[in-house]
């Protein structure tokens, strides 16, 4: 299967409501209710704020399979978070590693980074992995961080430093 990142655009927001309806996407980013017109915002790339954001839509043999972003949410310039998500229909077929190693090349060639961190749910092995197989080490555990559904879950946190 042939993976490839586009920026995103605004004609993507309904395929984007689409994946993160689906109910097990929407139970790991707790999208819960994720409106059309949230999505034509998210994917408008008109976002307000000092912090720079590049937002890709993820395509599987061209069709739409889901989004990566690499954005600095600090104030540190070169060091930048990752996050991605793949439609329900596209999991386990190694399309998030691919996206990943893709946005990696553009965040170490294009920006320049120092750095690429990211984190998973403990609940959510398959993101870890996805992380782990494109490189990136585990830095540490926040341990009952973060309460999902009834439950308080670990989130891990990865890195991966410029070579």
């Amino acid at each position: 299967m042939k993976v490839t990142l586009r920026r995103t655009r605004l004609s993507d927001a309904k395929r984007v409501q689409e994946m993160l309806a689906h109910p097990k996407v929407a139970h790991e980013l707790g999208t819960h209710d994720y409106s059309l017109e949230q999505a034509k915002k998210d994917c408008s790339q008109k976002k307000k704020g000092k912090f720079k954001e590049y937002a890709f839509t993820v395509l599987a043999d061209g069709n739409i399979a889901g989004q990566i972003f690499i954005e600095n949410p600090t104030r540190c310039g070169r060091t930048y978070e990752i996050g991605y998500y793949v439609a329900y229909e596209y999991w386990g077929r190694g399309i998030a590693t691919k996206a990943v190693q893709q946005a990696m090349t553009f965040a170490f060639t294009t920006l320049r980074l120092h750095k690429l961190h990211g984190n998973n749910d403990s609940d959510n092995p398959a993101s870890g992995k996805v992380m782990e197989n494109a490189g990136f080490v585990k830095e540490g555990v926040q341990r009952s961080h973060v309460l999902k559904g009834r439950k308080y879950i670990d989130i891990i946190h990865w890195g991966y430093l410029r070579r």
